[in-house]
């Protein structure tokens, strides 16, 4: 309570710039934690596109035969 009192007793100009201050520590703060979830999330992340390579090996061998004239 003390600090309250001390700083409501400072000018305008003093009390707006600890204010300020204030925010931006806490805003640094958390933008440190959402980049560090960001991170986390996006190494999780993996996209799993289907391999088409062993779709085809699976699938029948076409012959076409050929029309001798």
């Amino acid at each position: 309570m003390d600090v309250l009192k001390k700083i409501q007793k400072l000018p305008e100009i003093k009390r707006k710039i600890i204010l300020w201050t204030a925010l931006v520590i806490v805003g640094l703060v958390l933008l440190s934690f959402w980049l560090r979830d960001f991170k986390e999330r996006y190494q999780g992340f993996n996209l799993k596109l289907p391999s088409f390579e062993k779709e085809l090996e699976n699938l029948p061998k076409l012959e076409i035969p050929n029309i001798n004239e």
